[in-house]
């Protein structure tokens, strides 16, 4: 899969070599609800306990992937767990870096590398603009730490 930001997430696997290119489909803020629901038959959808609502969220890919709705049930922003076991997720690139299997300095080095331009977060770090952030459950002041989540956001 590789991050395309403010545009898409590319060759997602959907788990059936008849939807979309041999099995693999892009997705981005111009998908709905349906659209998951019909690329991935096998999903699940939750509903948040609050009012709003802009929280429903499917989980595809045996959880390793949320995908969160605005207000109108479009996409809104894809939520990437970094694999501790094998998964259907073999690669995730954002530009010539590879997001996975490297601790969080070493994707912050690469992304800057290749032009990117970060800024410090609680958890992290994002690119400049907002459109993906990266986070760590283990960073507190060393960024030294695994990779656990990727956010790719459609603002």
């Amino acid at each position: 899969m590789k991050i395309i930001p403010f545009e898409k997430l590319t060759d997602i696997p959907t788990g059936n070599p008849y939807k979309g290119n041999d099995g693999l489909v892009d997705l981005g803020p111009d998908n709905s609800t349906m659209d998951i629901a019909e690329l991935f038959p096998f999903h699940t959808i939750s509903v948040g306990w609050r009012p709003a609502a802009d929280n429903i969220t499917s989980h595809i890919l045996e959880g390793q992937v949320r995908i969160g709705y605005d207000a109108n049930n479009i996409l809104k922003e894809i939520e990437i767990l970094s694999p501790r076991k094998k998964t259907h997720i073999k690669c995730l690139k954002l530009g010539n870096c590879s997001l996975f299997q490297k601790t969080m300095l070493q994707i912050k080095n690469m992304l800057e590398i290749d032009g990117f331009q970060l800024t410090s977060t609680n958890g992290g770090f994002d690119l400049y603009d907002g459109s993906v952030a990266f986070y760590s459950e283990e960073y507190v002041d060393d960024m030294n730490v695994p990779l656990d989540t990727v956010v790719l956001r459609f603002l």
